[in-house]
């Protein structure tokens, strides 16, 4: 993965080198893992308590608006595998937060997402974060700041035009399936030292649905299945 101006900080195991023919960019690459190499495993499970809510009304006088919105909230979990796979963990967090507040989230198991009642409770209005890394088969995101860095970043990497990019306020998310070993969790700058972005993996979370804490409502800019890298 090329980054236009990017350089990695205080995350050993990417693996960065100059990247070819990109040199008058000052960009950067992340190498391509052989696929034999395992993915990142381990997770413990644990026991997730369920949010408290308010189950919507589904009154014969409400009007059309409202009751595509309880639709909506319905079919937020099956969109979300739709696009990142069976294997993908989602949690709940308090509507209008980018943070999950109850103990253990980290270590939510895949099998909650066959439990009907945990669904039922994603699917009830909260905001969705997934668990990426290791918890989602490898599912991870690249959380890009701001707007400006967002079209020079897809320039270098054509590939990601192609996935599931999500935002916000501003910047967005780029969503990837990674094949084989990948590093963790960790912050992206500019060779200047200026915030860039963050990839995320193994231990964090990334917000896919609901309320942006400033109002807005969080959207998928291209709807399209994660590609693998």
């Amino acid at each position: 993965i090329v980054a236009a101006g990017t350089a990695k900080r205080g995350v050993q195991a990417l693996q960065l080198q100059q990247a070819k023919g990109r040199r008058d960019h000052g960009g950067v690459v992340l190498r391509e893992v052989p696929r034999s190499h395992a993915a990142q495993r381990g997770r413990q499970h644990a026991a997730v308590p369920a949010a408290t809510h308010r189950d919507v009304p589904r009154s014969a006088g409400r009007p059309s608006t409202a009751a595509a919105a309880v639709a909506s909230k319905r079919a937020a979990v099956p969109r979300i595998q739709r696009l990142l796979g069976e294997q993908v963990v989602v949690i709940w967090m308090q509507r209008g937060t980018k943070a999950p507040k109850f103990r253990g989230w980290q270590n939510v198991p895949v099998e909650h997402m066959r439990d009907a009642g945990y669904v039922a409770n994603l699917n009830s209005g909260h905001n969705l974060g997934v668990l990426v890394g290791a918890p989602s088969g490898g599912v991870c995101s690249i959380d890009i700041d701001d707007d400006a860095s967002v079209e020079p970043f897809l320039t270098l990497n054509p590939k990601l035009r192609e996935t599931l990019f999500t935002r916000g306020k501003r910047g967005g998310n780029l969503w990837v399936k990674i094949r084989g070993q990948y590093p963790g969790s960790g912050k992206l700058e500019t060779r200047d030292g200026k915030a860039w972005g963050e990839w995320r993996s193994t231990g964090n979370q990334t917000v896919i649905h609901g309320v942006h804490p400033e109002g807005m409502e969080y959207r998928a800019v291209n709807e399209a299945p994660a590609v693998e890298l």
